[in-house]
């Protein structure tokens, strides 16, 4: 299973999408950033796949800086990894699947869990 996440490089907390203060969004070199995180990237041309233990992180590459990265994580070791990431650099993460961003400090009370739960939730409606 994986589910979208979006890192963003702000100078203020972001709460919430909807009041997102665009004016203290900065370009980040996320590429770079990413590849000299982590060891073990395929590059594929404009695509990278970040193998971590039990997980990987996909993403589209591009040379330029933006203020946020579209990622795909796939397995909960990933977002783990990626959260370390996120934290280290000083990014925000919001989690597609849960509409909100995640707690960096207690991952584990977000994220994943929740996810797989959504998706349960899901299947049992298409039955």
């Amino acid at each position: 299973m994986s589910w979208d996440v979006v890192l963003f490089n702000s100078t203020e907390k972001i709460n919430d999408l909807e009041t997102l203060n665009k004016q203290a969004l900065k370009p980040a070199d996320f590429g770079k950033k990413l590849k000299a995180h982590f060891k073990s990237i395929e590059e594929e041309e404009q695509f990278r796949i970040i193998e971590v233990e039990d997980g990987n992180i996909e993403y589209e590459y591009s040379d330029q800086p933006a203020n946020n990265l579209l990622l795909s994580l796939d397995g909960e070791p990933a977002l783990f990894a990626l959260v370390e990431f996120a934290k280290k650099n000083k990014f925000q993460i919001y989690d597609a699947s849960l509409e909100s961003m995640l707690n960096l400090d207690k991952p584990h009370v977000n994220g994943y869990k929740d996810y797989v739960a959504d998706v349960k939730e899901d299947m049992k409606k298409e039955d």
